[in-house]
């Protein structure tokens, strides 16, 4: 069956576990579970393709969503572990530190909508100058394709 169509029936989601992108924006979602529908509506506008992959492996996205790979670490780590002091956080949840929050509000205060800012923020591994760029840049995207 060498050279099939048959061979590749099942295109799974299995690359996005290796994806920075995608540990970022599964962090976004443990953050704030409330910004999922807005994250797939931004994924099927920028990336129709990986977004039909989605639809068609709905249950393998949502377990990468709530794994623990690498990219839980820093919910571990928060959690404390077993009989940590601490509170122990849901799994779709990470720990934000004052640091950051104070990071998304100098961002939102340069008059960014807050999704973006959270995005960008985490996108962009903490860094505000880069998310300041990654936002422009989403913003300029944005306006090219409604002139288009």
């Amino acid at each position: 069956m060498e050279g099939t169509d048959e061979e590749e029936p099942h295109v799974g989601l299995d690359f996005l576990q290796d994806n920075e992108q995608f540990t970022q924006l599964r962090e976004m979602v443990r953050q704030n579970p409330e910004m999922l529908p807005e994250i797939i509506q931004q994924i099927s506008h920028d990336n129709p393709a990986l977004m039909q992959l989605i639809r068609e492996n709905e249950t393998e996205f949502l377990a990468l969503l709530n794994s623990d790979d690498d990219a839980g670490s820093n919910a571990a780590e928060a959690e404390g572990g077993p009989g940590g002091a601490g509170q122990q956080l849901p799994p779709n949840v990470i720990a934000v530190t004052e640091a950051d929050r104070d990071a998304i509000n100098r961002l939102k205060e340069m008059g960014f909508p807050e999704q973006l800012v959270i995005e960008a923020y985490f996108a962009c591994d903490k860094n505000e100058g880069l998310a300041v760029n990654y936002i422009l840049s989403r913003m300029d995207d944005d306006i090219d394709d409604e002139a288009a």
